[in-house]
């Protein structure tokens, strides 16, 4: 309850403040204003996942930090055997919408940061999920994509994609449409590369069923290289 209150009051003094945009963010096609983005981000917390806990945590503040920008919207859900029950982490970070710069930027990057903090706080509890329902975090993720009129969509899973809830997909139950999806920390424990190469394979073949309009994979160590994964100014 203290931290809805605290982020409900946080939002606010951004609203009032006019609103705005990190330095970094390009214009949009139409001149309108800047690009705006729908983040979802979904964290695998099952035990094959465990060992990269810490670091996945890390990089979700990280990416949002350095990534956050006007307009923007980001939610974190999680993967575990009761994936499409379990709700938010913490509620969603809503950056209004403007053309307009900040008069002090300081406001939006100290909302930024106190969101992380308490997510990266929130995450640091986590138990190891006894499964990985990785379908139904993927159906949640995708109510959540919903067209919402901002520029981009964007599903970030950290997973090693091994779903053992569920045998298949129905595309039929949900969809990707225009959705650009990015795989990130996609650990191989069994130290197989031709198993890895397969799994990630069938669930590119998924994705693109589904509509993605981009599948990216990146496995550990890419991961920890990458710097930035979500595009400044990306539009599909």
């Amino acid at each position: 309850m203290r931290i809805m209150v605290i982020w409900t009051l946080l939002l606010a003094l951004l609203g009032a403040s006019c609103r705005t945009v990190l330095p970094a963010r390009s214009a949009s096609a139409d001149g309108a204003g800047p690009l705006s983005k729908d983040v979802v981000i979904l964290l695998d917390h099952s035990g094959s996942m465990s060992p990269q806990l810490p670091a996945m945590r890390r990089w979700i503040r990280e990416q949002v930090e350095a990534s956050a920008g006007n307009g923007d919207r980001f939610c974190v859900g999680l993967i575990g055997d009761r994936s499409f029950a379990d709700g938010l982490v913490v509620p969603p970070l809503e950056i209004p919408r403007s053309g307009r710069m900040l008069p002090d930027r300081r406001i939006l990057a100290s909302a930024v940061t106190w969101w992380t903090r308490v997510l990266e706080d929130s995450l640091a509890g986590l138990a190891p999920a006894p499964a990985s329902d990785v379908a139904g975090a993927i159906c949640q993720a995708s109510r959540l994509l919903a067209p919402s009129g901002r520029d981009t969509r964007e599903l970030m899973i950290l997973s090693d994609l091994k779903d053992n809830c569920r045998v298949a997909i129905d595309t039929l139950a949900y969809r990707l449409d225009g959705v650009r999806v990015t795989v990130a920390f996609a650990a191989h424990p069994e130290g197989d590369p031709l198993l890895f190469a397969q799994r990630m394979g069938e669930w590119r073949q998924r994705f693109t069923a589904l509509g993605a309009s981009e599948v990216v994979f990146y496995d550990v160590s890419q991961s920890l290289m990458a710097g930035r994964v979500l595009p400044v100014g990306h539009r599909h």
